[in-house]
């Protein structure tokens, strides 16, 4: 699998396959390039650790874009600075 994660709703583990994931990523990379993501262009990423982080993340990446991760504990001050 590309990754696995443990869901509390269904108690159990959840696996992912890698054409899944690359077909998550397109779809986000190709959201980021409808909206006008340009290269080089900083995406703030707020988000506890998740599987959607990751493919946020990368979706970032395969833009071109430069990811910049805010973890959900993070305060108003703290992502601004």
């Amino acid at each position: 699998p590309a990754y696995r994660y443990y869901s509390k709703k269904k108690d159990s583990w959840i696996s992912t396959s890698w054409a899944s994931y690359r077909k998550k990523v397109t779809a986000v990379s190709i959201g980021l390039l409808s909206i006008g993501a340009t290269l080089g262009q900083k995406l703030a990423i707020f988000c506890s650790n998740r599987p959607e982080w990751a493919i946020s993340h990368i979706s970032a990446l395969a833009c071109g874009l430069v990811s910049v991760p805010l973890h959900n504990s993070y305060t108003k001050k703290q992502c601004v600075e």
